[in-house]
């Protein structure tokens, strides 16, 4: 999830917030296409990339699950160094009305088969 404040080049944040979603669907990492690729296979709605608008600017976040109101994000190692961050934008985004937003480091989508453990356990944490 990358929180991003209008460029200066862009004409409104709404056009920032598009140009940077195409560019990211565009350059999916291959955790995001795998996961991408599961939801879709088993017929889950989900918005991916999906932008999301404060009062002052945007976050993009990974997957948006639609059914079930909740945010999913995959982290990188770069996530290590901005844990405290994440835990600012996920309380943003709960008060902006997400029923929850489930973060899972890659390492835990790269096994064989786990995105259906994945899964359970987004709508496990729903309940």
């Amino acid at each position: 999830m990358i929180e991003i404040k209008k460029p200066k080049h862009f004409h409104s944040r709404e056009e920032a917030a598009e140009s940077f979603r195409e560019d990211l669907m565009s350059h999916p990492t291959k955790y995001e296409q795998q996961f991408f690729d599961f939801l879709h296979r088993q017929g889950y709605q989900f918005e991916f990339q999906k932008i999301v608008y404060t009062k002052t600017s945007f976050y993009i976040v990974d997957f948006y699950l639609n059914q079930y109101n909740i945010i999913v994000e995959l982290d990188g190692e770069g996530h290590k160094e901005r844990m405290k961050e994440d835990a600012q934008r996920t309380e943003v985004l709960k008060h902006l009305g997400y029923s929850r937003v489930v973060r899972f480091w890659n390492k835990e989508i790269r096994k064989k088969n786990y995105c259906k453990s994945v899964l359970k356990t987004i709508i496990w944490k729903k309940k």
